[in-house]
This record gives C-alpha cells, structure tokens and sequence, in this order.
C-alpha cells in the first residue's frame, strides 16, 4: 500500500524506537510516491508514527490531488489515506 522501499528518505525528524516492539527502530517511508508524507513505519509490527505537521501535510497532498494538481498512482493506499487523515483529524481536532 505504501512505497515502503528501503531507501532512505529524509525527514527533520530523528528515527523513533516503536512505541510497541522493544528495541526495534521505526523506518521513515514515503507514504505515497511523490507525496513529501514522510511517515515512520515499524518492519515488524506495521505501526506507524505522525510526527508534528503530518496530518497538515496528510490534508493538503488530499486537497491538491482533489484539485487536480496532482495526479496519483496508487487508488488503494490514497482511499486510505483519505480514512486515516479523517480519523486522526476527529480524534485530534
């Protein structure tokens, strides 16, 4: 679902420890390709973490590819993407 692909991406955030495997750093995964959501992601469990801004940032990539100034590739993880940012979005705000 995500272009998790092993590569480095950059992000200001440091890695983080997973909040449920002991000792098992997070990798940071793009969300979707070309989308600048960098994400971190557990290997083993599957979790993920958002960092400060990332649901601003979750908001606006949905915004601009409900404009159509941005064109996406992957339908399946861009509807979740819209399930997740909505329900973080009632939970924090």
């Amino acid at each position: 679902m995500c272009s998790i692909d092993h590569r480095p991406h950059s992000d200001k955030y440091p890695p983080i420890d997973c909040r449920v495997c002991t000792g098992m750093v997070m990798n940071k995964i793009n969300f979707l390709e070309y989308s600048d959501i960098i994400l971190d992601y557990c290997p083993s469990c599957g979790s993920f973490w958002l960092d400060k801004g990332e649901l601003e940032t979750m908001h606006s990539y949905i915004a601009r590819v409900d404009s159509g100034a941005h064109e996406i590739k992957n339908r399946i993880a861009y509807d979740f993407l819209i399930r997740l940012s909505r329900l973080m979005y009632s939970i924090f705000h």
